[in-house]
Formats: structure tokens, sequence, C-alpha cells
């Protein structure tokens, strides 16, 4: 496999442990590396040539970032982050070092939750059945059948169900 540059994962406080063994884009391949100066550290691994955002790799990226957080505050990079060198990494590090620090305080003893909620298909039917509030609502439009939804008067009508407007 061929390799381009330095892929940044994040950065953490000086004395942050290193994430899990095997863990990272490279895996057992590649070893991720730290580069602590001043108080801060980046959290780096050799880049693959051909980076792309699939599953797997997307995957890889998010299960180092959550190994490096049980140890303490984390500023994570987006995925897909490469600098074409050491010396890059090392020189945007100093160069945002106060800007990083003052993020890592910010966000030490935080925790970062993902909330996903997906309705299910009769929520909406069922909401209105049982909630007397949302049934008034519905009706004070004084449609005959509850409806708030009007089409505007300079709305064409619309075609039967069967047609098509192409021809």
């Amino acid at each position: 496999m061929d390799f381009t540059g330095m892929y940044v994962y994040a950065f953490t406080r000086a004395g942050h442990p290193p994430p899990a063994a095997g863990l990272g884009l490279g895996g057992s391949a590649a070893a991720v590396r730290l580069l602590t100066q001043t108080g801060l550290t980046s959290v780096f691994d050799v880049a693959p040539a051909h980076l792309r955002a699939r599953r797997h790799d997307l995957m890889a990226h998010q299960a180092l970032l959550g190994d490096l957080s049980l140890h303490g505050p984390v500023l994570p990079m987006r995925f897909g982050v490469v600098s074409p060198d050491d010396n890059t990494v090392r020189a945007g590090a100093v160069a945002r070092r106060d800007e990083y620090l003052a993020a890592l305080e910010r966000i030490d003893g935080q925790v970062e939750m993902n909330l996903e909620a997906m309705p299910s298909e009769d929520s909406l039917a069922d909401l209105v059945r049982e909630d007397k509030q949302v049934r008034r609502f519905g009706t004070s439009s004084g449609s005959p059948n509850g409806s708030s939804m009007r089409r505007p008067k300079n709305c064409m009508p619309r075609r039967p169900s069967g047609r098509s407007s192409a021809r």
C-alpha cells in the first residue's frame, strides 16, 4: 500500500496515554504516533495514499478517538485531515497551541452524546388520536376533516393521479 503524508486524528494534553494498539487507519501495519511539545500532543499516523471516506475507515477513525477519550479530553480532527509531513504537524501544533489547550480545558469533564430519533410510521396519527390539544389544534381551521392544510387560491388544481404532465 502506498502512503503519503501524515493523517492527523486529534490533539490532547501532554501525558495523555496513547490509543490501544491496532487502532487507526493503518491498524497493526502502521503504529499511531504521538508528538508532544510545549504541553500539547499531536496524535497522527502515516496516511494511506488513496484515502476515502469508506465506512471501515470512518469507523477506524472514530474508534481511535473513542479510545483516546476514555483517558481525558480530546480535540478531534475531522476525518481526512492530512499534513504533508511530521514537521507540518509540529508547526501546526505550535501555531495553535494556546487555542487547542484552551479548547481542551473547556471540554475537560464534558461528555459528547449522539442522539438519533426515528419516528414510527404511525406516530403522527397516534399523537392526533391520543392528545386532545393536538386534535383541537387540527380542527381549529374550520375544515370539516380537521385538516389545517389548504391549497393557495392561485394554485392550479391537481391533475388526476393517473395522468402525467409530460406527453
